[in-house]
């Protein structure tokens, strides 16, 4: 079976000495994070985007605009394959600027906001602007984030991220509900015989409204087509984190991996969902009805529990094959079990799921 929306990386780009520009398709993420990023995640198939980069030893700077799907195409009911007009566009606009203040530190910060509106205002793409001026609920959602990646010890790293969507000022009511997010996390790479003993462990916090708005919210609603009955349904998701907000997340990884051979990865991963989750109907200003309830929320949070073994080998260097085609083979063996699904209350479930696969690449 071929994906009708293949291929899932299309683009041109070009560059010199201290800059880049890509247009076109392709996979984006900002972040070290292993369970996911707070702003954008490569969880999702593709991004349609235009970025350009200037980047020096010390410092560097990207604009960054992702073309959206326009939210309601299949609410029209004017055509029941979903082959009608968009009324509008969306697209999230990105300033992102990252700084090495020495060789064991660097620090990325992000100003960005999701834009909705019946046509493309040229004004709103400035890559010089300060996007958080853009004060209208009605066309912009904005978001910031900062970056922390620190080698504290040879083979020792630390990372962080923190993701502000909403904040009050002191001066403000609480109509709304704070919604932020935060990761932290810790990288190991130990030398052992020919190859490395690596470990992660990574643990996330996020509000229960993060990414949720009444008017526009950080998601993406793709039209997918179907094989069957020749329509289309909506596939709907995070931009940001996989999970999106109301989650708490716990990532351990242990494993070896020896270059230009493959690697052995452990991991477990447990991840507390509340009941507001991406198809969640966010009402307006005031209108919330527990704006400080913490993460999760609800009173039958999701519980998810992955215990899971993957490898990888590399056949080209078994075969002594070199600079024509290089082929790898991989596994992924996992043992899942969820309790309270879709959080209703229901004793615990488990699956137990294994693929595998092939890749050649020229």
């Amino acid at each position: 079976y071929i994906d009708f929306e293949t291929p899932y990386s299309a683009y041109v780009a070009l560059g010199g000495d201290g800059w880049s520009v890509q247009l076109g398709r392709d996979l984006l993420s900002w972040g070290s994070g292993r369970s996911g990023n707070l702003i954008i995640g490569d969880h999702l198939d593709y991004h349609d985007f235009f970025s350009f980069k200037s980047f020096h030893p010390n410092f560097d700077y990207q604009f960054l605009t992702v073309f959206i799907d326009y939210p309601g195409w299949d609410e029209s009911g004017t055509d029941p394959r979903g082959e009608v007009p968009s009324a509008g566009v969306k697209a999230f606009l990105a300033h992102r600027l990252g700084f090495r203040f020495w060789d064991i530190f660097s620090l990325s910060v992000s100003e960005n906001v999701m834009y909705q509106h019946d046509f493309y205002d040229l004004r709103y793409f400035n890559p010089a602007y300060i996007f958080h001026n853009f004060n209208n609920r009605e066309m912009f959602n904005a978001i910031a984030s900062l970056e922390l990646d620190v080698a504290v010890l040879p083979g020792v790293a630390l990372y962080g991220q923190f993701a502000l969507d909403q904040a009050r000022a002191p001066n403000e009511n609480s109509s709304q509900p704070d919604a932020m997010g935060y990761l932290a996390g810790v990288d190991l790479t130990i030398p052992l015989s020919r190859g490395y003993l690596i470990g992660g462990l990574e643990v996330v916090y996020n509000d229960p409204y993060l990414y949720q708005r009444d008017l526009i919210d950080f998601k993406i609603s793709r039209r997918q087509f179907t094989a069957i009955g020749g329509s289309f349904s909506t596939y709907r998701d995070f931009l940001g984190y996989r999970y999106g907000g109301d989650v708490q997340v716990f990532d351990l990884m242990l494993g070896y991996r020896e270059p230009m051979t493959g690697e052995l990865l452990f991991g477990y991963r447990s991840i507390i969902h509340g009941d507001i989750t991406v198809d969640s109907e966010v009402a307006g200003p005031g209108q919330y009805d527990t704006p400080e309830d913490p993460t999760p929320h609800g009173d039958t949070p999701e519980l998810r529990d992955i215990i899971s073994l993957e490898g990888s080998l590399a056949i080209t260097s078994l075969l002594n094959w070199k600079g024509l085609v290089d082929i790898s083979a991989n596994f992924g063996l996992y043992y899942i079990t969820v309790e309270n699904a879709g959080n209703i209350v229901s004793e615990a479930v488990s699956d137990l799921q294994f693929n595998a696969g092939l890749t050649i690449s020229l």
